[in-house]
């Protein structure tokens, strides 16, 4: 996860000397209670911060993601996933809104760079997705399905996968580290390999039905 920076403060210091606008001070309080809920992860709060930041955040969304409606409301709940693990007690509402911006910005970055991951995993799986029925446009289902298969392998076939598929590591190689034999190894990536298709297959073909 990308490391979340707050930009410098735009209207000065968070504290109110003597003399500035009452209601600005008082908003300058209200944003850091409300964000220090939000770091203590109080409900209140987040419903706070839907309530007034969701229409906005959502249409700075949609530009990351091009007008893409389903790709914008990946990066927003991602966005808010952010607001629950990384939230800061923030100054003033410009703070809040430039973290906003760099949470939502973040995450779209990671979206792009899992789908990367995908990609090349597709593409490194050859023959056997092959043989599973998909179109010619079925690429974002494709990856939709294949996000699926990997989550519902145990750990240690997920990072059999990685060590394979995306480390480009040989089957001498992992087996070193495993204790095993190469033709174990290759068994084991045989079985995870058919689990993937056939769990890809069935998505793709439940994704299908009326």
């Amino acid at each position: 996860m990308h490391e979340i920076a707050v930009a410098e403060p735009l209207d000065g210091p968070a504290s109110a000397p003597l003399g500035t606008d009452a209601s600005a001070h008082s908003d300058h309080v209200r944003i850091r209670d409300l964000t220090e809920a939000l770091r203590r992860g109080d409900e209140l709060a987040y419903r706070e911060l839907h309530r007034e930041y969701h229409q906005k955040l959502l249409r700075y969304c949609l530009a990351l993601a091009s007008g893409d409606d389903d790709r914008a409301s990946e990066i927003l709940q991602r966005t808010y996933l952010r607001v629950t693990r990384s939230m800061k007690r923030l100054p003033h509402e410009a703070a809040l809104w430039q973290w906003l911006i760099k949470a939502a910005k973040c995450s779209a970055i990671d979206i792009a760079r899992g789908r990367k991951r995908y990609s090349a995993l597709l593409a490194r799986f050859g023959e056997f997705l092959r043989r599973t029925p998909t179109d010619a446009d079925a690429g974002e289902s494709l990856h939709d399905a294949l996000e699926v298969a990997l989550g519902k392998l145990d750990a240690g076939e997920r990072e059999l996968i990685e060590e394979k598929y995306f480390q480009r590591r040989t089957l001498d190689e992992i087996a070193r580290t495993r204790g095993f034999t190469a033709k174990a190894v290759e068994r084991r990536l045989a079985r995870v390999r058919e689990r993937l298709r056939t769990t890809i297959s069935n998505h793709l073909k439940a994704e299908q039905l009326p």
